[in-house]
């Protein structure tokens, strides 16, 4: 109970909302045509609603394998930034939003 609780503490700070996840994004599970260039998802018996940043992160971790772990292949930062600037930039232009995305560290301190 006492880690759910700090759990969701963390979790509501970052508002991430709660959103319908695939909540098992392993890269079998992720399709890319390259011939159409679109991406395609498959096997969603896990689905569910969660936070949005889940799917972002257990994408990451399942990148170190599952019954044998290696977390030498969990993907470096550059590797990291380059995933979320292309997620966030697809996310707002599905929101019809300008898809210029900036470093947290390019922002200036008001």
């Amino acid at each position: 109970q006492e880690e759910m609780a700090w759990m969701k503490e963390k979790l509501s700070s970052l508002e991430s909302p709660v959103v319908l996840c695939h909540n098992d994004l392993l890269c079998k599970n992720i399709i890319y045509n390259e011939k159409q260039g679109d991406v395609q998802f498959i096997d969603y018996e896990y689905s569910g609603y969660n936070y949005q940043a889940y799917d972002i992160g257990n994408h990451f971790n399942e990148f170190a394998g599952v019954n044998e772990v290696d977390y030498t292949l969990y993907p470096n930062k550059e590797l990291q930034k380059q995933w979320l600037r292309s997620y966030l930039e697809a996310f707002k232009e599905c929101k019809g939003l300008s898809t210029e995305v900036t470093d947290k560290s390019d922002r200036k301190s008001t």
